[in-house]
């Protein structure tokens, strides 16, 4: 009974110290633990290629119904898979699976619209002082899937998303869920692409569709309002990486009968 005892409250330790250690670090330093490495020193993920490749089909005919350039999205799946490659990356992932989804649809939409309104002060019934704590830190920025979307940019998608697809909106709880599946997710990236494009077309004039350089680059940003006129962005890191395997992407990108971004 001692020995249990003793079990336990070790593992409670342990647990607490995690917490307090992300509590005060940004978690991304964690879980991404190639964040601050020399992009020529990261591997590709070959994960990424066979994930890709089970999807190929599926990213070609999305990506030409919205007009996007198809190398944007392998790129993305790329360029996640490999920069974001650590044991710890999962946690993100099985957080969601094993918290967010096993509370109610009304806990989990307080949750985005505090996330949303960055009003998260008070506690949620039935949150523990430890959820509390993380949540205010956090909120539902998570980022999951195949193309890691953030779970609260999918909801903000997701209205119109829902009309272009004629099928009745989803709640925050079924958007989390279709986030799991490979080809819901690759959904929402494009979709949020095709914002991207949309709104910096609509700022300066231009058409970046198929510059699939700066769509990653806006994708993995998330800062395309701030482009007006001629400034142009300038490459991250993120697509940088997605640039050093452009040979790559033209060949999985043209794999198919699709002759449209050739």
């Amino acid at each position: 009974m001692k020995k249990l005892l003793l079990i336990s409250l070790i593992s409670i330790s342990s647990l607490v110290s995690v917490f307090l250690l992300i509590k005060n670090r940004d978690y991304k330093d964690i879980i991404y633990t190639n964040r601050l490495k020399d992009i020529n020193e990261i591997p590709l993920d070959s994960i990424s290629v066979k994930k890709i490749n089970d999807n190929l089909d599926y990213i070609i005919s999305s990506c030409t119904f919205y007009d996007i350039s198809p190398k944007a999205v392998i790129g993305i799946i790329i360029a996640e898979c490999s920069l974001n490659n650590s044991p710890a990356n999962y946690f993100e992932q099985l957080y969601v699976k094993k918290h967010f989804l096993n509370k109610d649809v009304e806990y989990l939409e307080n949750l985005a619209n505090a996330t949303i309104k960055e009003k998260a002060k008070r506690k949620l019934k039935g949150e523990s002082e430890l959820d509390f704590e993380y949540r205010l830190r956090n909120g539902l920025i998570w980022t999951i899937g195949i193309c890691q979307i953030s779970i609260i940019n999918a909801w903000s998608l997701e209205p119109q998303l829902s009309i272009h697809e004629k099928r009745k909106q989803r709640n925050i709880k079924e958007t989390i869920e279709s986030l799991l599946i490979e080809e819901e997710n690759i959904k929402y990236c494009v979709f949020e692409l095709k914002r991207i494009v949309d709104i910096y077309e609509s700022n300066t004039g231009k058409d970046i569709s198929n510059d699939y350089l700066t769509l990653s680059t806006l994708y993995n940003s998330g800062l395309v309002d701030r482009y007006k006129n001629d400034n142009i962005p300038k490459l991250n890191r993120f697509s940088n990486y997605i640039a050093r395997h452009h040979d790559l992407i033209n060949e999985l990108a043209n794999t198919t009968h699709n002759t449209l971004y050739k």
